[in-house]
């Protein structure tokens, strides 16, 4: 089907002025329709409407071939596009941007161009289009696609919640509850015993960072990161800004906890704690909740592998990543070495077994086994109710939209509108996406 028509819905009058500047033709609105003439005809069919009482229509025809020029419709005046993409378009975008070593913008312009070149090839060959207003175009697209791109430096880049080089990566924060504090703690507890520490010091922490302090930072945070052009979703526990001193306004939480540390344990088990324990687990007062691999398939999105629509499977694999995925420590000779990943339950733990024999425990006045029991059922209610939590972060980023913005000659701009055709920009834009992610393969 031609780009170029006698007619277009009332919704594409720019489409139509452009059209009509191209075939030095007017055009007149009727019945939610905007109908071109060419100029050579004018005349007649000004004619035509007078007879049948159509002034209004007579009107508009005659001011429209008035006021039609080339200088307004084909200018090299640059103006923004932006448009609203679904979280799986704009992954695959990312992805493209940084194997392409440019920005977003950069790729929707890569992706667009070949459409706009078949588009001016085809009005070349249409003889009611005037050449020298082809020209034109042509040379406005030429001179845009050579226009200097904004490449990234390096391959191996870290980039956290921030835009970098035009790639808006984007971040989320969500709010939280005490589950949070209680699941870094059980982290926490699981350390010291492993390094022979008392828990007690676990605690003095946590409760120096509680919730209860009117400046703690009660958020989750959720990020988008590009790590040698791979794409995962880091969800981390922001535990800064609990206390900040007066003078200089910085967070002394972590001096308090030291200092009161080293007077009730001792130096050297406040900075094993503090230096083998915090440190590994914690990056700049950020826990992780769990690092989750963001990969396209078949039109879905996965995390980690799974369907991110699938409720039942998400959740049991961000169980076990809560479960499983921070380091275990010991002590080997005086230095704390980090062997493998913890997993915070028996291997042979199962709901209601141990429920089982935490009734049974309690019946026979066993409550040695009954605290043992207990708190692993305590740690499965924490690990089932932050993984629903965390779950439904990932389906909310999941059904995201991100507004991606380019700069377009006007005139190329009209030519795009006119080369998508009834479709709107966003599908138009989603669809050559993945007709670019689909071949991508072959043209690397």
């Amino acid at each position: 089907m031609s780009i170029v028509k006698d007619q277009y819905d009332i919704k594409e009058k720019n489409t139509a002025l452009f059209v009509a500047c191209l075939k030095n033709s007017s055009l007149y609105e009727e019945n939610d329709k905007i109908i071109l003439v060419e100029n050579e005809n004018l005349n007649s069919h000004i004619n035509h409407l007078i007879s049948e009482k159509k002034f209004i229509e007579a009107n508009e025809l005659i001011k429209t071939a008035k006021c039609i020029s080339t200088d307004d419709i084909i200018s090299a005046e640059v103006t923004s596009k932006s448009l609203r993409l679904p979280f799986e378009t704009y992954s695959k975008l990312l992805l493209i941007s940084s194997k392409k070593n440019g920005t977003i913008s950069d790729s929707v312009k890569q992706i667009i161009i070949s459409n706009l070149y078949s588009s001016i090839i085809e009005l070349e060959k249409n003889p009611t289009i005037e050449k020298n207003k082809v020209n034109l175009l042509a040379t406005l697209l030429d001179n845009w696609v050579k226009r200097k791109i904004s490449y990234k430096s390096g391959k191996d880049i870290f980039l956290d919640f921030s835009n970098y080089f035009g790639i808006d990566l984007p971040s989320y924060i969500f709010e939280i509850d005490d589950n949070v504090r209680k699941y870094f703690l059980k982290i926490l507890y699981s350390a010291c015993t492993k390094l022979d520490l008392d828990p007690q010091i676990a605690d003095m922490y946590i409760d120096l960072h509680s919730l209860n302090y009117p400046h703690f930072t009660k958020n989750l945070l959720c990020g988008i990161e590009l790590i040698d052009e791979n794409l995962t979703c880091s969800i981390k526990f922001d535990f800064s800004y609990g206390i900040d001193d007066p003078a200089t306004g910085d967070d002394v939480t972590n001096d308090i906890f030291y200092n009161n540390a080293i007077e009730t344990f001792g130096r050297n088990k406040t900075e094993i704690f503090f230096n083998d324990i915090i440190g590994p687990l914690c990056d700049i007062d950020e826990a992780s909740l769990g690092v989750y691999e963001l990969n396209l398939d078949g039109g879905k999105l996965y995390m980690s592998g799974i369907d991110s629509l699938d409720d039942i499977l998400l959740q049991k694999m961000v169980y076990n990543k809560l479960a499983n995925e921070y380091p275990e420590y010991h002590n080997i000779n005086g230095n704390v070495e980090i062997l493998h990943n913890i997993s915070l339950l028996p291997s042979d733990f199962d709901e209601e077994i141990y429920s089982k024999r935490l009734q049974e425990s309690v019946e026979n006045n066993d409550y040695e086994t009954a605290s043992k029991t207990s708190e692993f059922l305590e740690i499965h209610q924490i690990l089932s109710t932050l993984s629903l939590q965390i779950c439904d972060i990932l389906r909310k980023i999941a059904k995201e939209t991100k507004v991606v913005t380019i700069t377009i000659p006007n005139a190329l701009l009209n030519l795009f509108d006119l080369t998508r055709g009834e479709k709107s920009a966003k599908n138009f834009i989603c669809e050559e996406v993945d007709r670019y992610w689909d071949k991508m393969p072959e043209m690397e």
